[in-house]
């Protein structure tokens, strides 16, 4: 449903005042992302209209350049990539990315293997014709929480630190919450780098233990 003039007005409002009353960091990255992907789509140039808001307000300009970096961060990663669904076309340049960048032959990612991933939630980042990354992904929805589980998420050695690991999640988050999923989890070790990238991220540990036999 599409939101009214006034109910725009007042999400925007709404959202200015938590963004300037958050704490500065990862908590405002979180509320922004969020943002973007539960209202984002529905209001037209929210980005600048919430920009009005906070000069309006006379807020710092430390907080002010805080969302104007979070904008231009997300238009960059909007611009430069295309992000769409696996498909098994892909599987070829998909199997010989996610081989380099774990260092391991992954005989088990063989075409039958790979068809499982494509459920929506499994996406590339192409540059044209090249896939520069790729995050494989899949829906678990139990009694206790919906959620979508993060397999495995790989960014071509030569094409990282330029936004594309987390515009692979940001896609999959966006998808996630138009079917009224909000929870996105993995599982990585703490002496990976991948562990800082994804608290950068926002992602928070689990209070849950890992267990496992043999």
């Amino acid at each position: 449903m599409a939101l009214s003039k006034v109910q725009v007005e007042e999400t925007l409002e709404l959202f200015a005042n938590n963004f300037v009353f958050e704490s500065a960091g990862i908590n405002r990255k979180r509320l922004f992302q969020r943002f973007g992907d539960t209202f984002g789509q529905g209001i037209v140039e929210w980005h600048d209209l919430v920009l009005s808001i906070l000069k309006e307000k006379d807020v710092c300009d430390e907080i002010v350049n805080e969302f104007i970096l979070l904008t231009n961060e997300k238009k960059i990663v909007d611009s430069v990539y295309e992000y769409r669904e696996l498909t098994e076309r892909d599987f070829s340049m998909v199997r010989e990315l996610l081989n380099r960048s774990f260092d391991l032959i992954l005989t088990e990612f063989d075409d039958e293997h790979l068809k499982k991933f494509i459920n929506g939630y499994s996406l590339v980042a192409c540059d044209k014709e090249d896939i520069v990354g790729v995050i494989m992904s899949y829906p678990i929805i139990s009694l206790q929480s919906n959620m979508i589980y993060v397999d495995s998420l790989a960014v071509a050695e030569y094409a990282r630190g330029r936004g594309i690991a987390r515009g692979l999640l940001d896609n999959v988050r966006t998808k996630a919450v138009k079917n009224r999923i909000y929870c996105l989890k993995l599982m990585t070790d703490k002496h990976l780098d991948a562990y800082q990238m994804y608290k950068h991220m926002g992602f928070s540990e689990s209070k849950y233990v890992l267990m496992s036999k043999w």
